[in-house]
C-alpha cells in the first residue's frame, strides 16, 4: 500500500483530499503546519506529499525544500503542490526545488485522484 502525507492547512480541504485517496486505497495522513509536517517527514516513508504553499510555521516550498535537502527516507518521493497561490514565481520555485507536479485550487476531484495514481506509477 502507498504511502501519503497530505500537508494542508484547511482542515475542510484536507479532509476532502484524505477521503479521495483512501477511497483509491492508499493509506494517507495529514497535517495542518509545517512544522508538523518536518517532523513526520523525519520519522516516517512515503511515498507521495500533497503539499500547500501558505501553510503555517513553514511554508510549503520550506517542506519541499525539507524532503528534497535534509530527508534520507523521503528524499526520493514524489512531490505534488497543490496551492491557490496565482504568483507565477511560485510555480517557478515549486519546480526549482524538486516538486514532481503543481495543482491549482480549487482541485477537480478526479483529475487530483488522477494525477496521484500517476507520480505513483512512476515511482514503482
Amino acid at each position: 500500500m502507498k504511502n501519503i502525507l497530505i500537508i494542508e492547512d484547511n482542515k475542510i480541504l484536507l479532509q476532502m483530499m484524505r477521503v479521495f485517496l483512501e477511497r483509491e486505497g492508499f493509506s494517507v495522513k495529514g497535517c495542518v503546519s509545517g512544522k508538523e509536517a518536518v517532523d513526520l517527514i523525519d520519522t516516517e516513508k512515503f511515498d507521495l506529499f500533497i503539499v500547500d504553499i501558505m501553510l503555517p510555521y513553514l511554508n510549503g516550498l520550506e517542506v519541499v525544500d525539507h524532503i528534497r535537502n535534509n530527508s534520507t527516507k523521503n528524499a526520493h518521493a514524489k512531490v505534488i503542490i497543490v496551492s491557490d497561490i496565482t504568483n507565477e514565481d511560485y510555480v517557478k520555485d515549486g519546480f526549482d526545488i524538486g516538486a514532481d507536479d503543481i495543482m491549482r485550487k480549487p482541485v477537480s476531484p478526479p483529475e487530483f485522484v488522477a494525477r496521484v495514481h500517476h507520480h505513483l506509477k512512476k515511482n514503482t
